[in-house]
Formats: C-alpha cells, sequence, structure tokens
C-alpha cells in the first residue's frame, strides 16, 4: 500500500515513473477503483453476516434496502466507466484501456480483457439497460437480461485488483499492493445501532411496567430512526 503518503505525493510518484499526463491519467483511475473498494467494503461489512442484517432490520429495513441497492448500482456504474473504451465519440477516455495502451505489457493487457469479457457477460447488459438507462423493451420484460449477484461483482474486483497489482508489480516493485484491504464487521454505525438497539428495548420495557410514564413509543418501522425523545433517553442512558 502507499502508507502514509499523502495523495499528491502518489501522484508526483506516479508521474515521475509515467509522464504527467500518463501519472495524472493512472492516479485518477486508481483512485476511482479505490473509492469501489470502500463501496464493497461497506457491501461487504452490513449485508453478508445475519446478525448485523437483524440490527439494520430492526433500525430501518427500508432505508437500508436503498442504501444496498445505492451502493451495488454505484459500484456497477464505476466499473462499467473504468472498462470505457479508450475513445468515445472522438474524445479520450480516462479508462483502463487508455492506460493499459501506454504500457506495451501483453500480461496487463491480457489480464484486462479478461476481466473486461467477464464484465460484458455477466453485468453490462444490466448495467447498460437497468441501471446506467432505463430501456423500455427492458422494463416491459421483452428483453431477456442475465442477473448478476454480489459474487460477480466481488470476482470482478478480484479481477482488476490483480491488474492493479501488475501494475505496481512492474513499476512499483510491489506485488501485494491491494492485498488484505478487505475488513468485515467491525463499522462503527453498526455498533452504535446495536448499543441503540438495546437501549430502546430496555426503555420500551421501563415504559410498560410504569417506571417511565411521561414517554411514549412511537410506532411504525422508523421509530429507532426518526424518534428524537427516543435518543434523548438513550443519550441520558
Amino acid at each position: 500500500m502507499s502508507g502514509h503518503r499523502t495523495s499528491e505525493e502518489i501522484l508526483l510518484s506516479y508521474q515521475a515513473e509515467f509522464g504527467i499526463d500518463d501519472g495524472k491519467l493512472f492516479h485518477t483511475i486508481e483512485n476511482e477503483f479505490q473509492v469501489l473498494l470502500v463501496k464493497l467494503n461497506y457491501v461487504r461489512a452490513l449485508y453478508t453476516d445475519e446478525e448485523t442484517l437483524e440490527i439494520l432490520r430492526e433500525t430501518d429495513s427500508q432505508f437500508f434496502s436503498i442504501v444496498k441497492i445505492a451502493l451495488i448500482e454505484s459500484i456497477v456504474v464505476g466499473i462499467g466507466r473504468l472498462f470505457d473504451p479508450m475513445v468515445s465519440s472522438k474524445r479520450l477516455n480516462a479508462s483502463l484501456e487508455h492506460f493499459a495502451s501506454k504500457l506495451a505489457s501483453q500480461e496487463i493487457n491480457d489480464m484486462l480483457t479478461e476481466a473486461k469479457e467477464y464484465f460484458n457477460e455477466k453485468i453490462k447488459l444490466h448495467r447498460n439497460k437497468k441501471i446506467a438507462h432505463s430501456d423500455f423493451e427492458a422494463i416491459m420484460n421483452r428483453l431477456e437480461i442475465p442477473t448478476y449477484n454480489f459474487e460477480h461483482i466481488q470476482g470482478l474486483m478480484d479481477m482488476l485488483k490483480e491488474v492493479f497489482n501488475s501494475i505496481h508489480k512492474k513499476h512499483f516493485k510491489s506485488s501485494t499492493y491491494y492485498e488484505g484491504l478487505e475488513t468485515k464487521g467491525n463499522l462503527q454505525i453498526i455498533n452504535h445501532l446495536s448499543k441503540s438497539t438495546v437501549h430502546f428495548d430496555l426503555i420500551k420495557q421501563a415504559y410498560l411496567e410504569e417506571a417511565i410514564p411521561h414517554w411514549k413509543p412511537s410506532s411504525g418501522p422508523h421509530i429507532k430512526l426518526y424518534d428524537s425523545d427516543f435518543f434523548e433517553l438513550v443519550k441520558r442512558g
């Protein structure tokens, strides 16, 4: 990884290796990829553990369902952007294909081609017809569109990590640049929501036992996110 270097320091090292424009290009592409990794880690941490899912359902299932869809679709759109062709409408794209064309590395180009073919097979049509655009034939169910799942996204991101690892190995003598980035669980939001859920249950029980007759719990699925009286009681508790 980059240690404690600033973004500017990393950019300068890339420009020293690849030149001003190509160094900036690689820095931009890699930043986009790193943001996608962060989003992917949030999806893994929030939505692949049953205990965590139960906390989210108890807190506000609708809200966290929307967040899940937004995260996954933004990852899919971001991956598609990385796979843009070198040129669109006679203008250069800041894409992996554009940068790879500068490297003259058959190995990296082959890895990128394999990853792009996987994207085209598993995800691209869904991304084009249902996420990036609202295709009428797709809405009317007149167009067969393959569905993708989280494993497809994870597999594709793993392939892209290998592409970036190979670039770092070839040019910066580091073959493990993207090793060990996945973190599952231990998100602060889950810790806070878990504690709030416990406090809410205790407070509600106290109300039912008439220990706090001045407070009445709200009803509905959004109680734990939007009940200000509840949060005041939690803070005092």
